[in-house]
Order: structure tokens, then sequence, then C-alpha cells
């Protein structure tokens, strides 16, 4: 917490390389209308949704790497 309350001149880490700033780096390939109502289905989408979403889509990078495919 006590990084946080620095001002930011203090402060040498961004978003690219600050642990604290990780989840802002996970979902920014998220189109920006993820969070909301799901066109498809109607449901709400939010958090779980958006982390389940990432998670497929490192797990699909894996699977081709170790295929020898290139994503």
């Amino acid at each position: 917490m006590a990084k946080l309350s620095l001002p930011n001149k203090y402060l040498r880490d961004d978003a690219d390389d600050a642990p604290e700033t990780r989840s802002e780096r996970m979902f920014a390939e998220l189109e920006p209308g993820f969070a909301g109502t799901d066109p498809a289905m109607g449901r709400r989408r939010g958090l779980k949704n958006a982390i389940a979403t990432v998670r497929g889509w490192l797990r699909d990078k894996r699977g081709a790497a170790g295929k020898g495919l290139v994503v």
C-alpha cells in the first residue's frame, strides 16, 4: 500500500513492468464493450468471465506452441 500512496515523481515502474498493475495488461486485449451484457446470451459478463477468456487465450497459445504452430 505504501507504494501506491507515493507521489508519481517517486514511482519508477509503469503499467508495463509493475507487478501490482499486471491485471491492467492482462485485460488490455479485451474489446472495449466486453464487460456488460453478452449480446448472444443476454447474460452479464464481468471479471470472472474476463479472467476465463484470457486464460483460454493463454491455454490456446501454449497448446499451439507445444505443437510447433506459430501463433
